[in-house]
């Protein structure tokens, strides 16, 4: 890494953005606002009543930005991915679109990021506008690399997620936080392009499932602590990566052939095409549709080939189990679903516990696996092969320790006995700057006092893992 470029974390600490969905929205029309103004100071003069215009109303927007995180507010640019505060934007394929052509304006001058403070004032909108223009035109690209004035800063960071995932120089750990980045983002994308009416499976995701496969063979325990996740990020196309990287990990319990792991990949990454389409529609029917309409999904972007088949059965099948208490068993018991569709079945099950996407109470990972043991379409088998996968005590599980300290589980000791964890909170409950790692293997004066409720963490515990 250069000496100029700045290393920076994209995962939040626990309650920093507020509302998440508002951060998003906010986000976006900050980044709009951002991108007009730059476009229309390159065609009229600093002077003009349009780019005074334009910047009242980026002054706006990006004050309510900042408002909403209660102080600096970031976004980043990494490749073609955006982060507004930390977190992935999700916003309508226009807005991300906009936003990944301001990325690309800034680049071009040698920034990366911009960092909004709740001072900032018209005229270092328009100073930052005039930046762009003139390095722009004179092709220089390292006008903006570390500029500031007041309240505004752009500069060049190194993003976590900019780490190639298959690069030996990063760290496990980050390059499985890239992938996961990466992951995400493209199925963002092709959900948005499955609401738009395309029936074209794009090359990427395909490519996507054999990474996920290929990643899934490293058995990294944050693979497994991705799943908190689900808390922050319930859009389908994070639920399906978060599905696909689970049900790899129970899988490859059973099979370590690529073949049979690349098809539950591609199929777990296509497990929300059905409820997508059906989106809005009341219980009843979502019940009764989804089955049918996953399998005709799968058909329709993969193709009358075997593998799309296969797929479709997959989609089918454990769709079905979704919905047994309403349909009843699938092939009305007369016939067994594929293994593959149970190990999807009861992975869907168990993240919908850990992160319910409607007013459901939220249940604590060990909580979930109990209670998907306790469900009667999750076949016996595959649910002991999950909570072999997750442990005792889940990777991403919220404790107290025994001097009322909370912490995150982010592995198990060597023998597999105790819980690694890293401690968030201190004993009054005022988060750590820095979470600390402890093994209670080596600690016998540190116990877990208690496992916490869902309803009880109000924090995703990813930003644990991340650090």
């Amino acid at each position: 890494m250069s000496s100029d470029t700045i290393p920076v974390r994209l995962s939040g600490r626990p309650d920093a953005s507020g509302d998440r969905g508002q951060l998003h929205e906010v986000g976006a029309a900050a980044i709009t606002a951002v991108h007009r103004l730059l476009k229309i100071v390159r065609v009229h003069a600093v002077e003009n009543d349009a780019v005074r215009q334009a910047s009242e109303h980026a002054l706006a927007a990006v004050r309510n930005f900042a408002g909403i995180v209660s102080g600096s507010a970031r976004v980043t640019f990494s490749n073609d991915m955006v982060f507004v505060h930390g977190q992935l934007l999700r916003a309508s394929r226009t807005e991300y679109e906009t936003a990944a052509e301001l990325g690309k304006l800034l680049d071009s001058c040698g920034a990366s990021e911009l960092v909004f403070e709740p001072r900032i004032t018209v005229d270092a909108l328009i100073e930052l506008s005039a930046k762009v223009a003139e390095a722009l035109l004179e092709s220089r690209r390292d006008s903006l690399k570390n500029w500031k004035t007041t309240g505004l800063q752009a500069r060049r960071v190194q993003a976590l997620v900019g780490i190639d995932s298959t690069s030996e120089a990063a760290e496990p750990g980050r390059r499985v936080l890239s992938l996961y980045a990466n992951a995400v983002a493209i199925m963002r994308q092709f959900y948005a392009s499955v609401d738009e009416g395309a029936t074209v499976l794009p090359h990427r995701v395909k490519r996507l499932a054999q990474s996920l496969v290929s990643a899934s063979a490293g058995a990294h325990p944050m693979l497994a602590g991705l799943t908190t996740a689900a808390r922050a990020d319930s859009d389908p196309g994070s639920r399906s990566v978060q599905t696909a990287l689970l049900a790899l990990l129970v899988a490859r319990e059973l099979t370590r052939q690529r073949e049979p792991l690349g098809r539950l990949a591609l199929a777990a990454l296509m497990s929300e095409v059905g409820p997508a389409k059906l989106r809005g529609a009341d219980a009843t029917s979502q019940a009764t549709l989804v089955p049918a309409t996953s399998a005709a999904m799968c058909l329709a972007t993969g193709g009358a080939s075997t593998a799309g088949a296969v797929r479709a059965v997959l989609s089918f099948e454990s769709a079905w189990m979704e919905h047994a208490d309403t349909l009843g068993p699938v092939y009305a018991g007369r016939g067994a679903p594929l293994v593959s569709s149970q190990v999807l079945h009861a992975v869907r099950h168990y993240l919908d516990l850990v992160a319910p996407r409607d007013a459901t109470v939220r249940l604590s990972p060990p909580e979930a696996l109990a209670h998907t043991q306790r469900q009667p379409s999750v076949d016996d088998a595959v649910c002991r092969i999950l909570a072999k996968t997750l442990g005792v005590l889940p990777t991403g599980t919220v404790v107290e320790l025994s001097g009322g300290e909370w912490a995150v589980v982010v592995s198990c000791s060597a023998d597999a006995r105790w819980p690694v964890v890293k401690v968030v909170t201190d004993s009054a409950g005022v988060a750590l700057p820095t979470p600390r790692a402890v093994d209670l293997a080596k600690e016998p004066d540190i116990s877990v006092r208690r496992v916490l409720k869902g309803s009880e963490t109000r924090f995703n515990p990813t930003s644990a893992l991340a650090t």
